[in-house]
């Protein structure tokens, strides 16, 4: 079963729209196109990769051209996760003397200036776990130098990899059984979210008849792999949710959190009757809001199937709208409260459509334009519209336009980005991959 696609606009320049393929995507590269000022279309990646050190200062990590250890020079970066420590991991797209997608290891606080090294180290898997990385494989940090990722293996199964004291093993595969006794048929790439005891979430499909080639019978769902490496499903297409109301063919990206009370997962789910978010344990996930219910601005109309903000005590930030407004909610107890809407301007920035990108201590971490079409990072506060929060919001980034969906934040508040210069010398035009490239590690 291939991922689906979700098309998304990218970059809107004189009334025009230019979209690309990018959720869920075995294939996507992180470049967006624009027009140069012409009639043509110029293919656009990020400039240089950016975190916030302990203080709230912004460290560089690397800009893309530069040479990294190993050989070959930075010409794409993936989306960088911050782990807990600071310490950021990222794909990069290397050309020259090496070529194709590897992971890196990022140390903004190492004596000397920052430090950069391949982040598997020298474990590059082994005969029975070798990953073939093809495009960005958005790795997820699960804790101090542990991380995970999902992407094909040398046989061309998808695969769930997980790196931790320098071993990369391989916890899940197409092929293998969930808790429940169903095949696992496919993994979907770039869906996998982590908490810090080793618990993944993931999107994908199972198979629910007892041969494992009926693949007539594959079913989308979302699952956790617990902290043993035991798969379970946490929804499936056609199975009851806890109201007894069946879960529709489409899932949104999935979150998870540690909570006092155990690992939290939420996720969006699209049925016939319309669209919900569901919040809870793996075992119990409940319908927290719907298409259809009324907040103060409006009855909701949509719920966005990008990945859920979640917070330690189960409140949930989710791009929404009711009918042509765009909403950020923060659904706590089955409450939906907007705390921005289009036309807010915080900070004298316009927010953006794009999903929130992290909801941390009551902070609410979401990316915003200025009066010159540059986007930053602001941070605000979680509070219901209208409050003296949103004149007080925080700007992260500095003065550094973001690259758009390119925003990580770990639990302490550390932010990672990537840098959408607005020079076209620092743009320019990097060429796109050759998809018959043989990119494996």
């Amino acid at each position: 079963m291939r991922a689906k696609l979700e098309l998304i606009p990218v970059v809107k320049l004189l009334g025009v729209i230019i979209t690309v393929a990018l959720v869920a995507a075995p294939d996507a590269f992180a470049f967006r196109l624009s027009m140069d000022g012409g009639n043509s279309l110029r293919v656009e990646t990020p400039a240089a990769l950016y975190v916030s050190d302990a203080a709230g200062n912004l460290v560089k990590i690397v800009a893309r051209g530069a040479r990294v250890p190993g050989g070959g020079t930075i010409a794409d970066f993936g989306i960088p996760a911050v782990a807990a420590d600071g310490s950021v991991i990222f794909g990069a797209d290397l050309r020259g003397e090496a070529v194709g997608w590897r992971i890196f290891r990022a140390d903004p606080s190492a004596s000397g200036g920052v430090r950069i090294a391949p982040a598997l180290g020298n474990s590059e898997g082994t005969a029975a776990c070798r990953p073939q990385l093809k495009s960005d494989p958005q790795p997820v940090t699960t804790g101090v130098g542990s991380f995970v990722f999902i992407a094909s293996d040398q046989f061309g199964r998808s695969a769930l990899f997980s790196y931790s004291n320098g071993r990369l093993d391989c916890p899940v595969r197409t092929g293998d059984q969930t808790a429940e006794g169903h095949v696992i048929s496919s993994l979907g790439f770039g869906t996998a979210a982590a908490a810090e005891d080793g618990s993944v979430t993931f999107g994908g499909s199972i198979v629910q008849g007892p041969d494992r080639d009926e693949r007539h019978d594959s079913r989308a769902a979302i699952l956790l792999m617990g902290p043993q490496g035991r798969v379970q499903e946490v929804a499936v297409e056609g199975s009851r949710a806890e109201d007894g109301k069946r879960y529709g063919p489409g899932f949104g990206l999935p979150s998870i959190s540690d909570s006092a009370s155990g690992t939290l997962v939420s996720f969006v789910n699209r049925a016939s009757e319309g669209t919900s978010l569901f919040v809870g344990t793996a075992k119990h996930p409940h319908r927290a809001t719907t298409t259809g219910t009324r907040t103060s601005a409006g009855t909701l109309t949509y719920l966005s199937a990008g990945r859920p903000s979640m917070a330690e005590d189960s409140a949930v930030a989710v791009k929404a709208a009711s009918g042509d407004h765009t909403l950020i909610v923060v659904v706590r107890s089955g409450e939906p409260v907007v705390v921005a809407q289009d036309g807010d301007r915080p900070s004298g920035m316009a927010i953006t459509d794009a999903d929130p990108a992290a909801l941390r201590a009551d902070q609410l971490y979401v990316q915003a334009v200025d009066s010159e079409n540059r986007e930053h990072v602001l941070s605000l506060s979680a509070a219901a519209l209208g409050g003296a929060p949103l004149k007080g919001a925080a700007v992260i980034s500095g003065a550094l336009s973001v690259y758009p969906e390119s925003v990580n934040v770990n639990r302490k508040g550390a932010v990672a980005f990537l840098e959408d210069s607005n020079e076209p010398s620092a743009r320019g035009g990097a060429a796109l991959p050759d998809a018959n490239d043989d990119e494996s590690i």
